[in-house]
């Protein structure tokens, strides 16, 4: 015959339910405020040098230089890299 003994736990009642109330009120709180609240917007001037960045927007630039045969004959005074060895081969071995 097996003879347990636990101690009798609490349940804390109360605590335990304004806990896990709080928690519920936090979720439905921030999907409501996620997902279904439109936010405020709020009209700001900017400063003087953010209106020219519509000026600087519309240019086009000149792509004929990528076309011009001075820029595609041009010569590579890179060699090309070559692999080298890293480390040992087992770098568990001593």
């Amino acid at each position: 015959m097996a003879i347990v003994v636990e101690e009798e736990r609490d349940k804390g009642g109360v605590i335990v339910l304004i806990g896990w109330l709080v928690v519920i009120i936090t979720i439905i709180l921030a999907v409501y405020l996620i997902f279904f609240k439109n936010p405020e917007i709020v009209e700001t001037v900017g400063p003087a040098s953010f209106r020219q960045t519509a000026q600087v927007a519309q240019i086009e630039p000149n792509t004929d230089i990528f076309k011009n045969p001075a820029f595609t004959t041009r010569d590579t005074y890179v060699p090309p890299l070559q692999a080298g060895s890293f480390g040992r081969t087992s770098p568990f071995l001593p």
